[in-house]
């Protein structure tokens, strides 16, 4: 994927935790647009469900919810996550203009490393 526009780290006793927000703008808009405070949507992900929901397909990608049940998470594989990093500005103006839009509301894409492994997602 493309240089993350920013990053939060933690480190202790030689594991690394990255997290990594690409395209910030475009889905602050996005969240702005849908009635979603950056505050909440932060506080929705301090814990997550523990099970997943589904899984499998051609991706073995799985769903799970944010703690709270109001996100739903998906994995992806950097091919996906890249996809859709291309079209995030058009899909994201689309949906601005188009309030009443089925096409579905992204609300985030981010990137978890854990022990240099990487993990991608999609709200």
């Amino acid at each position: 994927p493309p240089a993350p526009a920013s990053a939060l780290s933690s480190a202790s006793k030689g594991a690394s935790i990255v997290f990594v927000d690409y395209k910030p703008q475009t889905f602050r808009r996005l969240r702005e647009h849908f009635g979603v405070r950056l505050e909440d949507y932060v506080a929705s992900f301090r814990s997550t469900q523990k099970e997943r929901f589904t899984e499998g397909g051609s991706s073995d990608a799985f769903f799970f919810y944010s703690g709270d049940e109001k996100y739903m998470v998906k994995t992806c594989t950097p091919h996906e996550f890249r996809a859709l990093l291309a079209i995030a500005e058009p899909l994201a103006a689309y949906a601005c203009e188009h309030r009443g839009t089925l096409i579905v509301r992204l609300l985030g894409a981010h990137c978890l490393r854990l022990y240099e492994t990487a993990f991608y997602f999609l709200v």
